[in-house]
């Protein structure tokens, strides 16, 4: 094969640039590749698949530039002969970013075995490729080898077995960043196995191949998800690559200088002539690289992992960021991926970032808690036997089990453990002394990040609170009717709302109908606060949307039916809604009511003694929302002009004073029996029994909800 490094053997075409191109498009990612850390399984596989696939480029790339038929099939015998190998670790590559590597490992291990072998016999024999042909473009191409479908259909299954994993695992996947890296992946390795459309020139079926063309548009796509999606979740970059890289291109010059001088010497002297150049460049490349850097201390890998570690959780704002980002400095730092585990602030269980509890089989004892804030530091499995645990040594060893952890580093934030970080063991080897003093020195920064994060979670925890209070208490009062005299036909009315906290469960309205009718209605919802306002607000916009449809011919029943939907739908069954609607005809001197567990108004009437005549507006009916038919029909009474009704919720009679005696309906009576004649306009009634009721309290808060309407029929009745 050393012939194949004489350059007389080659004549530039314009042919060779399609192929060219590819060939540096695939550099491009194994510099890349090279050039970056990265998630080490992702790294290995895709620097394992573009160097496998680098010799069919380079090899067709040279091929189109050969003189003579031996140099390009030896050429196609060593490019194509892996290819199949690069398959392979395409399929494990999109195994590992599919999450499915380690449950398909004996089918990983027989698909890299059996295209290592392929690319051992295909290089040794004529079993890929025979010979080469004369293509009308002006090129050698390879004529298929006996064995050449074997190989094809090998490629063929490997590919799509990976390629499908993979796009099942892009379907379930719901991450976005990820999706979008398993889409590049995709339609990179689709482009790039359409290049197998060059078999068909092989068998003399075309005139040009085209792989060169779906391999550039594959190594765009792959570039696009290294550099634009962090395909390799790429967090450092490794300094030991480039160095590596100026070897390697060192070694193969001086190597081709050595053969191309030395055409006449047998075996061993041009070995050994080249063992002695490759040392040679070690050397030289060395010392360069000490007089270039002299004595001075370099910043290290891991010391810049803790730099953009701590630059990452600056900007980190919830615990599932400061868990990627720890994660990824450990991967880089350590190769492994450790779990965080926080102490959830309700009780004392424990919780992972995403928020999933943690078995308590698998959660730290408190008082091993309180043994690692004295102690400090990152704990392995060593300290078990030397450690000073005394009894809690077995509750130490159970939790390194449960994780099966080499490491844990406790978090500790002023004498406060904040969280835990569980190293798991590294494959087929011990934490080294350098990657644990590196976990130990991030544990400082993970812990104020945590607290950081914890504390905004809870301010945004309270604000958002208060502005949904404030959302809920600012919609209440805007369908209320504001404490103002409203006039509707013959009927003057008169209300007042007092939520006890922000929002409220209390509510009243009034909506004038036709021939100078009048409804008013009245609800109370058990419990107060935003629950509670939410429910006021369903029953309010079903009463408005119920009035609308209905036109003049409201029906109160019909009326309470939906209501009662509304408040079950949103109450969920847990609250309930009172309510009274009364339906005021002052021209025909009558007032129709229905009542759904509510307290009972009251009319209020100039008779011919000194107290007014009192009428209790009764009639039965279940509360809205408590699963029975609410209410089955309606009661009236007849009224006339002057005539006074008060409707109120249950707060105004549950007022209490300081010695803890309520107002009472008692109270209520005799409140309005002595009512001024002279005053019984409606906002003279309600300031009368509003601060009757205020006076009682004493100063003293509301212990519910307050609503109070008053009403006065105006006009002279009809029969």
């Amino acid at each position: 094969m050393w012939h194949l490094l004489e350059a007389e053997r080659y004549e530039p075409r314009l042919v060779c640039v399609p192929f060219a191109l590819a060939m540096v498009a695939l550099l491009i990612v194994i510099a890349y590749t090279l050039v970056m850390h990265g998630a080490p399984l992702l790294r290995a596989t895709l620097l394992c698949y573009a160097l496998t696939i680098l010799p069919y480029s380079m090899g067709t790339t040279l091929a189109s530039a050969a003189v003579d038929a031996q140099t390009a099939r030896d050429l196609y015998r060593l490019g194509i002969a892996w290819v199949p190998l690069g398959s392979a670790s395409a399929m494990v590559f999109q195994l590992v970013l599919a999450g499915k590597a380690r449950a398909t490992r004996p089918w990983i291990a027989l698909a890299l075995a059996g295209g290592l072998a392929w690319g051992v016999v295909g290089s040794l024999t004529d079993i890929a490729v025979s010979g080469v042909q004369w293509l009308p473009i002006g090129m050698y191409f390879f004529v298929p080898g006996r064995g050449l479908l074997f190989g094809f259909a090998f490629i063929v299954v490997v590919s799509a077995a990976g390629w499908l994993t993979l796009l099942r695992a892009y379907r379930d996947e719901t991450h976005p960043q990820r999706r979008r890296q398993m889409s590049g992946v995709l339609w990179s390795m689709g482009l790039s196995w359409c290049g197998l459309v060059d078999v068909l020139v092989a068998f003399g079926v075309g005139w040009f191949p085209f792989a060169w063309l779906f391999m550039v548009l594959g190594v765009v796509f792959a570039v696009r998800a290294l550099f634009f999606d962090d395909l390799l979740r790429a967090r450092a970059v490794d300094t030991r690559a480039p160095l590596a890289l100026v070897y390697g291109l060192a070694a193969l010059t001086v190597g081709w200088l050595v053969v191309r001088s030395l055409r006449g010497a047998s075996s061993w002297q041009l070995g050994l002539a080249l063992a002695a150049s490759y040392a040679g460049v070690r050397l030289v490349i060395a010392t360069g690289v000490v007089l270039i850097q002299g004595e001075r201390r370099r910043e290290g890998p891991l010391d810049r992992v803790l730099a953009q570690l701590a630059t990452r959780l600056g900007t980190a704002r919830s615990i599932a960021e400061i868990a990627t980002h720890t994660g990824d400095a450990i991967e880089v730092a350590a190769g492994v991926r450790p779990t965080l585990l926080v102490p959830a602030s309700a009780d004392w269980s424990w919780r992972r970032p995403d928020g999933a509890p943690v078995d308590e089989a698998a959660t730290p004892d408190p008082l091993l808690l309180g043994w690692m804030l004295e102690r400090g530091g990152v704990l392995t499995r060593d300290d078990l036997e030397t450690a000073r645990l005394a009894d809690l040594g077995p509750a130490l060893e159970r939790l390194f089990d449960a994780h099966k952890a080499l490491a844990i580093a406790p978090l500790v934030r002023r004498d406060e453990v904040v969280g835990l970080i569980l190293v798991p063991a590294a494959v087929g080897r011990d934490l080294r002394a350098d990657e644990l003093r590196t976990i130990d020195r991030l544990r400082d920064r993970v812990a104020a990040a945590l607290v950081h994060a914890r504390m905004t979670a809870e301010a945004q925890s309270r604000v958002a609170i208060e502005r949904e209070v404030e959302l809920a208490a600012a919609v209440q009062a805007a369908f209320v009717p504001a404490a103002t005299l409203h006039r509707t036909g013959a009927l003057d009315v008169f209300g007042s709302w007092e939520p006890t906290s922000r929002c409220g469960g209390d509510w009243w309205a009034m909506y004038p109908l036709p021939d100078d009718r009048a409804l008013v209605v009245i609800g109370d919802v058990t419990g107060h606060g935003v629950a509670a306002a939410m429910v006021t607000a369903a029953a309010k916009g079903a009463c408005d949307a119920a009035v609308k449809l209905m036109g003049g011919d409201v029906d109160l029943v019909s009326l309470m039916a939906r209501l009662d939907g509304a408040v079950r739908k949103v109450g969920a069954g847990r609250l309930h809604l009172t309510c009274f609607a009364a339906l005021v005809d002052a021209p025909r001197g009558q007032v129709s009511f229905a009542n759904a567990g509510h307290v009972v108004p009251y009319l209020c009437r100039v008779g011919a003694t000194a107290e007014l005549e009192l009428h209790a507006l009764v009639a039965r009916g279940n509360p809205l929302g408590a699963g029975a038919s609410p209410v089955t029909r309606t009661s009236s009474r007849g009224i006339a002009p002057g005539d006074v009704i008060v409707w109120y919720t249950d707060g105004l009679v549950e007022s209490v004073d300081p010695e803890g005696k309520q107002f009472g309906d008692r109270r209520m009576q005799r409140l309005l029996k002595r009512l001024d004649h002279a005053h019984l306009d409606p906002e003279s009634v309600h300031d009368a029994i509003a601060g009757a009721a205020a006076a009682h309290r004493a100063g003293r808060p509301i212990p519910d909800d307050l609503t109070l309407v008053v009403a006065r029929v105006r006009g002279e009745a009809r029969a």
